[in-house]
């Protein structure tokens, strides 16, 4: 019979030949076209204002370290025991490096700062120091039995004069900003780094501090960095101290003679040009009319006589007055105070209290006062009349720090 042959073909194709067919759907012609409106032809008005709005979106942060020299002083045998001898709000502007960056920038945040302490006495050389950083700024040490003072603190580190020591201080969490601000130190200080005397050395020594930071800015801005008037005193000065003694009268002049810096017996009347501080004593010379100021308000304490009642003033500056001598004039140079900023009232006997002063610190040689602007004249007939224009009131500054937070000074170191 007939021969069948077998179905080869694969599962491939049957799966084909039961899959429906394709589905046909209609088209448009390809000829067909669709009318579309054109787009409006955009015009410029003559006249109109056709600058275009650009916005500054510059980069976010940037990562930066360094090491900054921020003290050198010498530390004579002759230090008292206990003396605070370092005090510094710790600011980007007391590092030079530190503060060129920070001018282009509006906020940091700290990720590392150690302070090297180098002491560079001699092995043979006895005493001890002790330094510690302060988280907060605004704790300020006392002038006297400040060893114990800093010694309390977390972290502190005693040492011989002549070994070097590290001193780490905690960064803060938050973001600082890079402007230092006095009136609110915590917003733009992480805090202090203080060194006070335990037991003085045996023989002179000094002490370099440096700074190793780590830092992050964010927020570019541009600080313009300006130039203070800066005045540096070249004589030891103070004002004459009493006993106390009612019947003793208060002379207001600031004295240079040796004789002045103990307890005086003489009055007014008694002092001679040559024991007045006066405006040669400043380098440059200090201009008629100028304030300059003191490193925090000085609180003058005063005793009223018979009543016994403790009366005191607050002066924050100083400046040129003049005082008649034998028929002369002179210059001479005394505290002011002032209630609003503005108006500087000399102090006098009447003004405002009747004030015989106790504790005035000395002004040593080498310190550096920064000017007071002024936007009013002095409150005083004896003020010297200033020549120059008035300028408003910004800032009070200091003997070891500006408002800036720069340190020009430190105790008995000269500027650097």
């Amino acid at each position: 019979g007939p021969t069948i042959m077998p179905n080869r073909k694969g599962k491939n194709a049957q799966r084909k030949q039961a899959a429906p067919a394709p589905r046909k759907t209609s088209c448009a012609s390809p000829r067909a076209r669709v009318a579309r409106m054109p787009a409006p032809r955009r015009t410029t008005l003559i006249g109109a204002n056709q600058s275009v709005q650009r916005v500054n979106r510059p980069t976010g942060g940037r990562l930066e370290t360094g090491t900054d020299l921020i003290a050198r002083f010498a530390v004579p045998d002759s230090t008292a025991p206990g003396a605070l001898l370092l005090d510094i709000a710790i600011t980007p502007n007391i590092g030079p490096r530190l503060k060129t960056l920070a001018s282009a920038w509006q906020r940091l945040r700290y990720h590392r700062m150690r302070f090297q302490v180098n002491a560079t006495g001699s092995s043979l050389v006895g005493g001890s120091f002790v330094a510690a950083f302060i988280p907060d700024p605004a704790d300020k040490p006392p002038l006297n039995n400040a060893d114990s003072w800093v010694m309390a603190h977390t972290g502190a580190t005693s040492s011989s004069w002549w070994v070097s020591v590290n001193v780490d201080g905690p960064p803060p969490p938050q973001i600082m900003y890079t402007n230092f601000e006095q009136t609110e130190p915590r917003l733009s200080s992480p805090g202090r780094f203080v060194l006070a005397c335990i037991n003085p050395p045996s023989s002179d020594t000094t002490i370099n501090i440096n700074w190793d930071w780590r830092v992050t800015f964010s927020q570019p801005s541009l600080e313009q960095l300006g130039t203070e008037e800066i005045y540096t005193l070249n004589v030891d000065a103070r004002l004459p101290i009493s006993d106390n003694s009612a019947s003793l009268p208060f002379i207001k002049y600031l004295c240079k003679s040796p004789e002045f810096g103990a307890l005086h017996t003489t009055s007014d009347a008694a002092l001679v040009a040559d024991d007045c501080l006066r405006p040669t004593d400043f380098t440059p010379v200090l201009p008629d009319g100028t304030i300059v100021g003191l490193p925090d308000p000085l609180t003058l304490n005063s005793d009223t006589g018979a009543s016994g009642a403790p009366e005191n003033a607050i002066v924050t500056g100083m400046g040129v007055v003049e005082k008649e001598i034998s028929g002369k004039k002179y210059k001479g140079i005394c505290f002011f105070y002032s209630t609003n900023g503005v108006d500087w009232t000399e102090l006098v006997e009447t003004k405002p209290f009747s004030i015989r002063p106790t504790d005035c610190p000395i002004f040593p040689v080498g310190s550096i006062f920064e000017e007071l602007e002024l936007s009013s004249s002095l409150n005083s007939q004896s003020a010297a009349t200033s020549r120059r224009s008035r300028r408003s009131l910004t800032s009070a500054p200091v003997l070891q720090q500006l408002p800036s937070g720069r340190v020009i000074s430190l105790l008995n170191s000269r500027r650097y």
